[in-house]
């Protein structure tokens, strides 16, 4: 006579039997399933790794700094010391040049080039302290002569210009403007709706989208919107048409202190 555990025993390898033939089955599917992949990857993998590769390398990027209000002092120095060990491309500058702390102009241009390097494109644009106006520390018409442009400006360099980076493939356009600065040499820069200064932002702007050029950043010395109490002495309507035209980045300077 069978004791109860070894019938329980037989059943149990008898259902384990069936259950690795039924496996045996699913597990030959699933190899041939493996072996299918395994073969198929390999022609992915190039793919992949190419699509990878041409998408790295033809999305260009770049490194730029902006800033203003800048003088001649220690802290000058190390701001520009700073910008010399960065990464930057170039340099945006947003107005109120020397503040007279370094003179000639052409004193305080061979000073920054001294920390940045003589051939670093440090691209300038007008602030209230050189156009000529109450505040006289400079003129911006010899600050250009000493620090040139280095990024292939378009229009009036120092006051009104734009350049396209990089050069050879741009994706972005630099506009630099000067709303409601009124210099010795080319009058009041006025921005409102329908002045000549306006439309030229309105269509370079426009010319930009057209180009395919994704990135529109736009630099001034005044601005609109303070933390302060500085008030919007650029005027309303230049601000209005470059959210308008949805610019990508506003860089403003003078409000400080």
């Amino acid at each position: 006579m069978e004791s109860p555990h070894a019938t329980g025993k037989r059943k149990s390898i008898h259902i384990n039997l069936r259950i690795f033939s039924l496996r045996a089955k699913s597990t030959k599917k699933i190899l041939y399933f493996l072996l299918a992949i395994i073969l198929f990857i390999p022609s992915l993998v190039p793919f992949y790794i190419t699509s990878r590769t041409k998408a790295a390398t033809t999305t260009p990027s770049f490194t730029f700094t902006a800033g203003g209000d800048i003088g001649g002092n220690n802290n000058s120095s190390a701001t520009l010391d700073l910008m010399a060990a960065s990464s930057s491309q170039f340099h945006l500058t947003l107005g109120d040049l020397s503040y007279s702390e370094i003179t000639p102009d052409s004193a305080w241009c061979s000073y920054v080039q001294s920390h940045v390097g003589s051939t670093f494109p440090f691209e300038l644009v007008s602030g209230n302290h050189e156009d000529g106006g109450e505040n006289q520390d400079g003129l911006i018409d010899n600050f250009t002569q000493c620090l040139p442009d280095r990024l292939g400006a378009v229009g009036t360099y120092g006051k009104e210009y734009y350049f396209d980076y990089p050069a050879s493939s741009p994706i972005a356009r630099f506009m630099m403007i000067s709303p409601a600065l009124t210099f010795t040499n080319g009058g009041t820069y006025d921005y409102s709706a329908g002045t000549a200064h306006y439309n030229w932002v309105a269509n370079t702007i426009d010319n930009a989208r057209a180009a395919g050029i994704k990135w529109v950043i736009v630099g001034m010395h005044l601005p609109c919107i303070s933390m302060g109490i500085i008030p919007c002495d650029i005027g309303n309507d230049i601000l209005n048409l470059l959210i308008s035209k949805k610019v990508d980045l506003i860089l403003q300077a003078h409000d400080h202190n």
